[in-house]
């Protein structure tokens, strides 16, 4: 297993292994948006949470996390930083 793989896997269990359940880690080698969607068809899902932010070369995940939203059966929550937030004009 990738040591990177498993340092966040060992975080995750760290921050959220409190909780009722056992926490479970899926790698997964694909297309991100078509493994996340299988993984959804396949499981018993009520919501997606996604991580949205901003690289130094421009928004390169926006195509994605449109993509997931658009084509997941369940509700999808999407966080982005709070800079990003505070950029917007209202």
């Amino acid at each position: 297993m990738d040591l990177r793989i498993a340092e966040v896997g060992r975080q995750f269990r760290e921050n959220f292994g409190e909780g009722p359940e056992e926490p479970k880690i899926l790698v997964r080698e694909g297309m991100v948006v078509e493994e996340v969607i299988h993984e959804v068809d396949a499981g018993a899902y009520d919501l997606l949470v996604l991580g949205h932010h901003i690289t130094e070369h421009g928004d390169l995940h926006q195509d994605l996390t449109e993509r997931m939203i658009f084509w997941c059966p369940i509700p999808v929550l999407v966080v982005q930083p709070r800079k990003v937030g505070a950029r917007a004009e209202v």
